[in-house]
């Protein structure tokens, strides 16, 4: 962990949507080592760094969901629940975002508006955007 947060996250936007060379080359500007993954016919290639990991996940070409394991903020409830706006604006307006659910493990929020979902995972303080259609 890199001592004091600065209330920003660091982790590349990877955008839902685009297609996947894209996202790789957002990847590939942050960390050459891509590790690409199959599993049940889910594709996902990830970057690891010092500071946090991100996986994209690839549907028919496209980047179809995004996985953060970002430690910014990690040490409190507070830094917990800033770093959760902070995602939650980068994929779309705060006022769009709707928390729907909390299962014990995962809490999940939707973006109707513009067919999102992220899943927070309550434990491991983990964040995964997804794409609804």
């Amino acid at each position: 962990m890199r001592g004091i947060w600065s209330g920003k996250i660091e982790t590349p936007h990877v955008p839902l949507g685009i297609p996947i060379s894209d996202a790789l080359d957002i990847l590939k500007s942050v960390n050459e080592d891509i590790c690409k993954t199959v599993e049940n016919e889910e594709v996902s290639y990830k970057i690891s760094t010092a500071f946090f990991e991100v996986a994209v996940y690839e549907k028919n070409g496209i980047a179809s969901s995004v996985w953060y394991n970002d430690p910014t903020g990690r040490l409190t409830f507070l830094g917990k629940r800033k770093k959760i706006k902070l995602y939650l604006s980068r994929y779309g307006q705060s006022s769009n975002w709707e928390k729907r659910m909390n299962n014990g493990w995962i809490t999940f929020y939707f973006n109707d508006t513009d067919k999102m979902a992220m899943a927070y995972g309550n434990d491991m303080d983990v964040i995964r955007f997804n794409q609804n259609m």
